[in-house]
């Protein structure tokens, strides 16, 4: 006779057979684990566990479940792999052509299954709207009721506004919306606009800084970096510049102003001029004079025993302007 105390606090007493036939008769009764095939990925949501159901790979674990930890900037639901890689569900879902995940249970049930209201942070799961600027995925806030349709809603990430109805969205966590909220850009970022800005002053490809925003309507302020205008722009029309680009813009306005200095703008160059020679390697670094311009990005150098040479300005450094020689005083 074997007596067991069980994790709950009761107690089991008989043989060891009759515990065995107990156990299975437990097992059979214990309800199992639900899966249910992903029909359409509008009814995933961030928190859903999945399934891995195709055989094993180097990244994801044959019935392992994964968890839906996000949404990246397409709107896509993105989960975990085993070495902790985001990997996008809707792409790697059909991957050989197989539906390598199936839907564990539901999303995690939440207090907001009141009524949707202005305010509200909702993630839209649908959309009869004709115009379509807003997508499956986006976070967007309610700003009010509307009349052809139940609400006018405003993307967070960048103010874009549309019509919906009440059964094309649903509750956003506050993980989706604190995402959806990050700044994308910061005071102080070097950016290359993509696309004219509010007003058209600052050059489309032409480097800015920014410095302010976003602002209420989600625009980023950007500069130009010579400081002579500036425009506002959403964080989609920006893109973000590398360090060797920042680089070389910090340079160039450097320059600029060097040139400026003197009342000339860049490589302008002028008869009497001093300037060092960049060329080739035997008279790389000599002094030359500037005799002739005759055209733009060219000069004529007088150089010693070879008489004058036409050279690119690009191959020269202005060392003492002409209106500075002592000499010509």
């Amino acid at each position: 006779m074997a007596k067991i105390t069980m994790a709950d606090g009761s107690t089991f007493e008989g043989t060891i057979s009759e515990w065995v036939e107990l156990s299975k008769v437990a097992a059979s009764e214990a309800p199992t684990q639900v899966t249910r095939p992903i029909i359409s990925y509008d009814e995933l949501a961030v928190g859903m566990t999945l399934k891995y159901v195709a055989e094993g790979c180097s990244t994801f674990t044959e019935n392992r479940e994964y968890k839906v930890v996000d949404t990246d900037e397409d709107g896509d639901f993105v989960v975990l792999d085993d070495d902790g890689v985001t990997y996008n569900v809707s792409t790697y879902h059909v991957y050989d052509e197989g539906d390598n995940f199936v839907i564990v249970g539901e999303a995690p049930k939440q207090a907001e299954d009141a009524p949707l209201k202005v305010g509200d942070y909702v993630r839209i799961i649908g959309g009869k709207t004709a115009v379509q600027n807003l997508t499956i995925g986006n976070i967007v806030e309610i700003e009010s009721c509307a009349m052809a349709f139940d609400f006018r809603v405003k993307r967070v990430t960048d103010g874009e506004k549309e019509l919906f109805d009440a059964e094309d969205l649903v509750k956003a966590t506050d993980a989706e919306v604190a995402a959806a909220k990050a700044p994308k850009f910061s005071v102080g970022d070097y950016v290359r606009p993509m696309s004219a800005g509010r007003f058209g002053g600052v050059d489309i490809v032409a480097l800015g800084e920014i410095s302010n925003g976003p602002d209420r309507d989600g625009e980023y302020r950007v500069d130009a970096l010579d400081g002579s205008d500036h425009d506002y722009f959403m964080p989609a029309q920006l893109e973000r510049v590398t360090d060797a680009d920042k680089a070389a813009a910090q340079e160039s306005v450097a320059e600029a102003e060097r040139w400026d200095e003197i009342g000339r703008k860049v490589n302008e160059f002028k008869a009497g001029d001093i300037v060092r020679y960049l060329g080739g390697a035997s008279t790389n670094g000599q002094l030359r004079e500037v005799s002739q311009v005759p055209q733009v990005g060219f000069v004529k150098l007088v150089a010693g025993p070879y008489g004058v040479t036409t050279e690119r300005v690009s191959n020269v450094e202005l060392l003492t302007p002409v209106e500075d020689r002592f000499d010509r005083a």
